[in-house]
């Protein structure tokens, strides 16, 4: 995740699209779990050290802009994703489910653990911590729609009456998993075992410009045939982890916001006998945390030249077909953030 390190407006003469994540009934068959780690964009509290090189406020704009993006494109996989966005626990839920509504995303959004967890543990959750029990937490709930799906399915010599019941229970259960975020931090910390072995699950962040509906299918594909994939950033981490066993030594002490990430985590995963997929199954994208990542960025940009009406569409199905994902597609969203950081690099004299 963006080697795990800490207001566009849209194009003239296109409108924002809405794009819905909502919850999904127990029979749409997801083949895997999508978490989305954001933050709300609040000047001095996001992109610190990009703050640094062009300012907290221009920091914010562009973070805002790429998380837009990202969010979308992530949203866009909801035909066979269960997506979710998972905030930090400073922000309330209800201001993160705001700011994205008024983007036209209609995500769910649940709070990472936080402060009320961290209370009851010593040191605080790490990173590590957070993204582990997201994870976990998604596995649990595919696997309780899954179950819930095979009980609307007949059985037979089983009464009406018997199954409706049956499938009662289990949408509760289901219920229970989607009001999750509700409950108590420590209950959460408590409940992160996944017990829903082989359930895809892929994590990523919001920092990462090229970052694409199509990678997140390419990463859902890799774990047909493998326990684990990742997304090579430029620095050393990763941007994107696919696991379909959510091993707990990939997250424990693990050496955060340095250029070892990538190498530790593939070591730990040989060690836990993890199938990893090629290293080259993702491509290596740069994820943007100081404004000379972000010029790196702009100057290898190639957008091409016409309007955002040009662009495909952001709903994506699980089979589309694999491309040259270094650039990704250029969606009216990732034409404003290059707009955008066009803009706060000449603002700063960095271009």
């Amino acid at each position: 995740m963006s080697s795990a390190r800490d207001n566009a407006e849209a194009p003239q003469g296109t409108a924002a699209a809405s794009v819905s994540a909502s919850t999904h009934s127990p029979g749409s068959g997801l083949a895997a779990a999508l978490v989305v780690f954001a933050r709300l964009p609040v000047p001095g509290r996001v992109k610190t050290r990009l703050a640094a090189g062009v300012g907290a406020d221009a920091a914010c704009t562009w973070y805002q802009a790429c998380a837009h993006h990202a969010i979308e494109q992530a949203a866009g996989c909801a035909g066979w994703a269960d997506v979710a966005v998972y905030h930090s626990s400073a922000d309330d839920t209800a201001e993160v489910e705001a700011w994205l509504r008024g983007e036209g995303l209609s995500v769910p959004c649940r709070p990472q653990l936080g402060p009320s967890a961290a209370a009851q543990t010593a040191p605080p959750p790490d990173l590590g911590a957070k993204m582990r029990a997201a994870m976990c937490e998604a596995q649990q709930r595919l696997a309780a729609a899954a179950a819930a799906a095979a009980a609307l399915q007949p059985v037979p010599g089983v009464a009406a009456r018997g199954q409706q019941q049956r499938s009662v229970q289990l949408q509760e259960r289901v219920d229970e998993w989607e009001g999750r975020g509700a409950r108590p931090q420590e209950e959460q910390q408590q409940s992160v075992e996944c017990g829903a072995a082989h359930a895809k699950v892929i994590i990523t962040g919001t920092d990462i410009p090229d970052v694409s509906g199509r990678l997140f299918a390419a990463a859902a594909r890799a774990l047909d045939h493998h326990d684990m994939v990742v997304g090579p950033s430029a620095d050393g981490g990763y941007y994107m982890l696919g696991l379909t066993r959510v091993a707990e030594q990939l997250f424990e002490d693990m050496p955060w916001s340095t250029d070892v990430v990538l190498s530790e985590t593939l070591s730990r995963a040989a060690a836990a006998g993890l199938r990893v997929a090629p290293l080259d199954t993702l491509p290596r994208l740069r994820d943007v945390d100081t404004a000379q990542d972000l010029a790196e960025w702009v100057t290898g940009c190639s957008c091409p030249s016409g309007g955002a009406g040009e662009v495909s569409d952001v709903s994506l199905t699980l089979t589309a077909p694999a491309v040259d994902a270094s650039q990704g597609e250029w969606t009216p969203r990732k034409r404003v953030l290059l707009q955008v950081s066009r803009g706060i690099l000449a603002a700063a004299g960095k271009q």
